[in-house]
């Protein structure tokens, strides 16, 4: 049995020729991930944790602390995590943050912006943190003084 007519403009049926299907499986997305946001802008003394807050989350990996206020909840796990502060250079003349692991300063991640008294300046930085054991991490005010931050923010993402 012929079933194509090639000088036919129109497709014509053919029972003969097999029908494939789309396979094509809709991805699940299993990566947990979270957005903090610091929610109120204002002066944070030297050595103090910028307090965060949890916008955008999945999974249970990654939360907001329930015992450390404006801090994360990391269960163990290897982390992407970013962060950024936006802030007035006091008189000091530079802004500075860096990551706190369970009250212990991360290695490398201090990040620092120098400039004119008064000026706003931004930071920030993206790194890889191993975590061994559910920890407690924190984004801190390193200045040297009290520092007015107008916004700061975190994303991490389980790897």
């Amino acid at each position: 049995m012929f079933c194509c007519r090639p000088v036919n403009p129109r497709p014509i049926y053919c029972p003969l020729v097999v029908q494939s299907q789309n396979n094509i499986v809709n991805p699940v997305i299993t990566n947990q991930f979270g957005f903090f946001n610091n929610t109120t802008p204002g002066t944070i003394e030297d050595e103090t944790i910028i307090p965060l807050t949890l916008v955008n989350g999945r999974g249970t990996n990654i939360t907001q602390s329930t015992t450390t206020t404006g801090a994360v909840t990391l269960l163990p796990g290897t982390y992407e995590v970013s962060y950024t502060a936006n802030g007035t250079t006091p008189t000091g003349e530079s802004v500075s943050v860096a990551l706190q692991l369970n009250g212990v300063e991360v290695s490398g991640s201090v990040v620092t912006e120098s400039g004119t008294a008064g000026t706003n300046v931004t930071i920030g930085q993206t790194m890889i943190l191993n975590v061994p054991t559910t920890s407690t991490l924190s984004l801190v005010n390193t200045s040297g003084e009290t520092t007015e931050f107008l916004l700061a923010s975190m994303t991490i993402n389980r790897l």
